[in-house]
């Protein structure tokens, strides 16, 4: 895949990795406009909170609850993580070794 950097247990920041990936799927055909400004949104958050190693599925709970508009609403919670799906998994291959954090994202369901 193009752009995949050495793995350094999460070298960059996440903005550089969400802005890698939304290229890299923009030239694949995919338009990405509403899951862009999500994953964006996301890489933003992570990266404020200083956090040093790949999000955790908390950390990744948490920006979800933290939608401006229905943020006591669990389905928009759940439509929110559903965004970060593909992204959570194009993150694990810079991890160095295999864990449980972001991964659990690929069974959630809306």
């Amino acid at each position: 895949m193009a752009g995949i950097l050495p793995h350094e247990d999460f070298p960059h920041d996440a903005i550089t990795h969400a802005e890698n990936y939304l290229n890299e799927r923009r030239q694949l055909g995919f338009k990405l406009r509403s899951s862009g400004y999500s994953i964006k949104s996301f890489a933003r958050y992570f990266d404020a909170l200083g956090y040093q190693g790949a999000p955790t599925i908390e950390i990744i709970a948490d920006w979800a609850r933290l939608d401006k508009g229905n943020s006591n609403k669990p389905v928009t919670w759940a439509r929110r993580l559903n965004k970060l799906r593909s992204f959570a998994r194009y993150l694990q291959h810079f991890r160095s070794k295999p864990k449980s954090s972001a991964t659990k994202l690929y069974a959630i369901r809306c």
